[in-house]
């Protein structure tokens, strides 16, 4: 790329996706211009070995507006009159860089930004359609070349995530013990993805909110203490259509999971994955259960990572099923006793206020309510009274 645009240096920039930043990999500079005409001179290549900090590198949160257009895979031109960021962007971009032209193309592999490949000027530069076309295929290339370059690792992290799943499928067959079985799932993952928290969440439609089935947090930290509300249409249907887990890399950034924004946020949230437990879920059924794993700092999520969330979650929903089953199996027993004992306990009862007051006292029991009225009128009468009132919370009262 060095010798065919002749910039000022080319360099190959690597994300570091935990804490997202962009690297130095390897750069190359242009040959000096005393060099013989004869004679073609070659680039002087200078390699990196080994992620360099992030005071070292570009933080994503300073140049965000490039890192959105890196990631749709869309190159990112500045030169003479001419950008395809916003102009504050482009300042920003170019202070770190230290260029006044430059030509950046992602690298991309299966949707994951690996890095980008990126010419520098010191000049103001028109750059044409021939010299992006040629640094877009040379990106191109490099994702190509590097899952080759990785083989024995990402094989080797391919039997541990296999291992891992095996590990939950043999805790949710094996255990009588539900919340035990969350537990197992819960250190596994959050070990593997070297995360602070880990929430199962099932659907309770009649309430119009989230419960929460399991959580683990940091120990010292804040748990979440009450449930989540029903998620708004767009980001129910996002979940519904999903595929696999849906990545938050900055929630500071991001509009998705809007409802949930202030109780996580409040948590120290700010990077999360979450994924449904149904197996085959589509726009139209509704959504048993949520798998949400969640970070206390903005980190960018690879494939293999969201692959392993949606194995986990689906593994996770067939207990998360039996489990909600036995609950509402557990209310319908509880239900009939405490009718029962209502219908023996008014047998006894010899006047009729007594009768309507523990006859309210009775359903409230049984239904679980904040407030219930009996509501009494004579015939033809203009007005009702109310003749027995039971209420637990001071907002009825």
């Amino acid at each position: 790329v060095q010798t065919y645009l002749t910039p000022d240096r080319t360099s190959i920039y690597w994300f570091e996706q935990e804490h997202r930043f962009f690297w130095r990999r390897v750069g190359c500079t242009a040959p000096p211009t005393h060099t013989s005409r004869t004679k073609r001179a070659q680039p002087t290549i200078t390699p990196t070995f080994g992620a360099a900090d992030a005071s070292a590198g570009i933080a994503v949160q300073d140049v965000s507006s490039f890192y959105d257009t890196l990631l749709a895979d869309q190159l990112v031109a500045v030169g003479e009159s001419q950008s395809s960021l916003k102009a504050g962007a482009t300042t920003v971009l170019a202070q770190h860089i230290q260029a006044r032209s430059l030509l950046a193309a992602p690298i991309l592999f299966q949707d994951e930004l690996l890095g980008f490949l990126i010419t520098e000027g010191d000049e103001p530069r028109i750059w044409n359609d021939d010299d992006k076309d040629y640094i877009h295929s040379a990106a191109q290339l490099i994702a190509l070349a590097t899952p080759l370059a990785n083989m024995e690792q990402t094989i080797h992290q391919v039997r541990l995530d296999q291992q891992l799943t095996a590990t939950v499928a043999r805790a949710i067959c094996d255990e009588t013990d539900w919340q035990l079985t969350l537990k197992t799932a819960a250190e596994q993952l959050c070990q593997r993805l070297a995360t602070e928290r880990f929430l199962v969440l099932a659907s309770e439609p009649d309430l119009a909110n989230y419960d929460i089935a399991y959580q683990m947090h940091p120990h010292g930290r804040q748990q979440l203490r009450h449930r989540l509300p029903q998620l708004n249409d767009v980001d129910q249907r996002m979940l519904g259509k999903s595929l696999g887990a849906i990545a938050i890399e900055n929630f500071d950034e991001d509009l998705k999971l809007l409802a949930w924004r202030e109780p996580l946020l409040a948590l120290g949230v700010k990077s999360l994955l979450v994924c449904p437990t149904t197996l085959k879920p589509t726009a139209t059924d509704a959504i048993e259960g949520l798998v949400i794993v969640a970070h206390a700092m903005p980190r960018s999520w690879t494939r293999a990572e969201r692959e392993l969330v949606k194995v986990v979650a689906q593994q996770l929903g067939i207990g998360l099923n039996q489990w909600q089953m036995q609950q509402r199996l557990t209310q319908q027993q509880q239900m009939q006793i405490n009718l029962q004992w209502a219908m023996r306990s008014l047998q006894t009862i010899q006047t009729l206020p007594e009768l309507e007051q523990a006859a309210l006292e009775s359903l409230n029991q049984a239904l679980q309510v904040p407030l219930a009225l009996l509501v009494t009128w004579a015939p033809q009468a203009e007005t009702a009274q109310i003749s027995a009132c039971v209420t637990k919370t001071k907002h009825f009262q």
